[in-house]
């Protein structure tokens, strides 16, 4: 099914993917299924699609939800999908980092083959917006994919820590190579992001500040990495208040203990910036 139509869409459009796009397009009908058994389609939903390349996969959808929107940053494959589309799909040819998604609807479900270069960011993107979504299921690089799910260790890190404030990530199936047209060199996965109704922390001003510090020298002691944006004195106490070993490195860290440490952070940064009366005025 996938196969057969996407290459005679190819074949009839002499359409060569662009490698500067990761344009790949999914041709295995089993991943298919399994993306709509996630999906659970009904005529009530409203679905965003990122990445619909020829829109394939889109036009098999649109009729089992009651509007499909897909964003394409080609604007030929936006024509191509635009050709004899239902009512109900509509076309948006813009770079998804930089669409504002405000206009969806609530509840909105999000599918997508996401180019391996732009992942990250369109994750990020995406969880800006996490509470107008009902969930998000992507094909992404394997990797990635384990880099989203980890808890702690050598895989854990920024996207680990952001992406689990919001939501609950789980990878659905790894996807190799020969799924996809051209292959791709590494593996996939189909990966889902379940919304919190709430996020896992309250990230305070300084909570990112605090997790990009870290991790950008994860190597390093905690108490190391922090001495770079305060006295490592001061670090150390705050360490000791929050209940966090010092010896510690980001990797061993969960959630909770970046909010904390970024809780006393907080406290600190605010004592510290009340001005102090002049003892000639005391």
């Amino acid at each position: 099914m996938l196969f057969e139509e996407t290459t005679s869409i190819l074949k009839k459009y002499n359409i060569k993917p662009k490698k500067d796009l990761s344009q790949n397009f999914l041709i295995d009908n089993w991943v298919f299924q399994r993306i709509i058994d996630e999906l659970q389609p009904n005529n009530d939903d409203t679905v965003f699609e990122i990445g619909s390349g020829i829109g394939v996969i889109t036009k098999y959808i649109a009729p089992l939800v009651k509007k499909i929107i897909a964003c394409e940053i080609d604007p030929n494959f936006a024509k191509i999908i635009e050709e004899g589309a239902p009512e109900n799909l509509e076309v948006i040819n813009e770079d998804i980092l930089k669409l504002d998604l405000s206009f969806l609807p609530e509840k909105t479900k999000v599918i997508g083959n996401i180019p391996y270069h732009i992942t990250t960011s369109t994750i990020m993107h995406l969880l800006l917006k996490s509470h107008i979504f009902s969930f998000i299921i992507l094909t992404i690089q394997y990797d990635v994919g384990k880099r989203i799910i980890a808890q702690k260790g050598k895989e854990y890190g920024i996207l680990s820590v952001v992406t689990q404030i919001w939501t609950k990530p789980k990878i659905v199936m790894k996807i190799p190579p020969s799924s996809f047209l051209p292959m791709p060199k590494p593996f996939s996965c189909l990966i889902r992001l379940d919304i919190n109704k709430k996020s896992l922390v309250r990230p305070n001003p300084f909570f990112f500040e605090i997790v990009d510090t870290l991790f950008s020298q994860r190597r390093r002691k905690i108490i190391n990495s922090l001495s770079s944006l305060i006295t490592k004195k001061n670090a150390s106490i705050i360490l000791e208040n929050a209940n966090i070993d010092s010896s510690l490195r980001p990797e061993s860290l969960s959630i909770f203990d970046f909010e904390r440490i970024a809780n006393e952070y907080t406290l600190f940064k605010t004592k510290s910036q009340i001005p102090q009366l002049s003892s000639n005025l005391m």
